[in-house]
């Protein structure tokens, strides 16, 4: 597809290149100027690094003897990666922390940046994504901290971006990329557990990969399906929480928290004060505080944020979903690589979302931020659905 003529003075490629060092400073300095911000799993991290180091970074002798709510090879990678700072930068090993946060801001932010530019070849969705990197308050706020969010966020938008493209390549998919995905998911799952919505979008990747035309034709049912098992897990999840003696074998310590929480109405989990609603007693009562977590991971407004939050919060996800629904209910006025990408994407919103309504939320929203760069990418779609006439409905390649 041609480039544009409001993005034949700078080629899109090297407006991608400068866009991505507009915000390296502008994160650069932010991080700098706030400095190393713990949270209370900053300082758990840090104890599960000390004891990976006292044990000489004997990783299988330090899963067998380490016990955690979630098995604790779903964290072994981000606790390897502390392990070395601390053995390598001392006190200072926070600060390396906060240089590995900034080059996956970099690096997240020219992955999104690249996929809008092979979906769009559109300097406008370029523009629209780096604004949208720019006033992202759930990234600003977490980049200065000692947490491994930032570089899941990296490698989980490295992995949306190779399942985009999948998923837009007219060619044959190529074995490199499934490859490096793949493992690349693994990774993911290795770094932090939430990690598992990604299983989602990749999957869906690969398999409608060497047929496209199949996604093309049915992407509506391909939606539809992905709702539809979201909704048939969240009732499953809510019959499991009010009769965990259900689970085959011993029940999860996972699911007896869940179960726990759901029985005092815990509605988000904050360290020393959750937020509660009406205890869930009941299957249907269960699955409403499903919904009701749903609409607080997604909300970009509580009374509780500041001016600024809220301010930035409505700048970014007011433009975000607004776009992203036009890209999505209008995708078939798009070419038949942003319609494919946008039922991807479109599934992976659900996945991700649906996943932790069902889990154990935390006030601040970093569990969401996976979710930011999937929704610059519809953006960039809806904005094209919203700039051209819609096209007719063709098909991909078959197989």
């Amino acid at each position: 597809m041609p480039a544009r003529a409001d993005a034949a003075a700078v080629p899109l490629s090297r407006l991608v290149r400068r866009a991505c060092i507009v915000v390296l400073v502008a994160y650069g300095v932010w991080i700098v100027a706030s400095g190393a911000r713990f949270s209370p799993d900053s300082q758990t991290y840090a104890r599960w690094a000390d004891t990976l180091i006292a044990m000489r970074f004997n990783v299988f002798a330090y899963l067998r003897e380490q016990t955690f709510v979630v098995p604790p090879v779903f964290y072994i990678l981000w606790t390897f990666v502390i392990a070395v700072l601390k053995s390598t930068l001392g006190a200072a090993w926070p600060w390396g922390v906060l240089f590995l946060n900034w080059l996956s801001i970099g690096w997240g932010s020219y992955v999104t940046l690249d996929r809008v530019r092979h979906l769009t070849t559109s300097a406008a969705g370029i523009l629209l994504g780096v604004m949208l990197l720019l006033t992202a308050f759930d990234l600003l706020m977490f980049t200065p901290f000692v947490l491994s969010d930032l570089m899941f966020w990296a490698v989980s938008t490295t992995v949306i971006g190779l399942a985009v493209r999948l998923s837009s390549d007219d060619e044959e998919p190529r074995l490199t990329t499934v490859l490096t995905g793949t493992a690349l998911t693994l990774v993911a799952l290795a770094f932090r557990p939430v990690g598992i919505p990604l299983l989602v979008i990749w999957g869906l990747a690969v398999v409608t990969a060497p047929w496209q035309a199949v996604l093309d034709r049915f992407g509506s049912l391909v939606l539809a399906a992905v709702s539809a098992g979201a909704i048939a897990v969240v009732v499953l999840h809510a019959y499991l929480l009010m009769h965990p003696d259900q689970w085959p074998g011993t029940t999860p310590p996972f699911l007896a928290l869940l179960s726990d929480e759901y029985h005092r109405g815990v509605l988000v989990y904050a360290p020393g004060s959750d937020f509660v609603v009406p205890a869930a007693t009941t299957v249907p009562a269960a699955a409403r505080l499903t919904l009701q977590k749903l609409l607080y991971f997604l909300t970009p407004w509580l009374p509780h944020f500041s001016t600024s939050h809220t301010l930035l919060n409505l700048i970014f996800f007011v433009p975000a979903y607004g776009l992203s629904a036009i890209a999505i209910a209008k995708r078939h006025g798009l070419s038949p690589a942003q319609r494919r990408a946008t039922i991807l994407l479109a599934s992976y919103v659900i996945a991700l979302s649906v996943f932790h309504a069902m889990m154990q939320i935390e006030f601040d929203h970093r569990y969401r931020l996976p979710m930011l760069p999937v929704l610059i990418m519809l953006s960039a779609a809806g904005l094209e659905a919203a700039r051209r006439p819609e096209m007719p409905v063709t098909t991909g390649r078959t197989k």
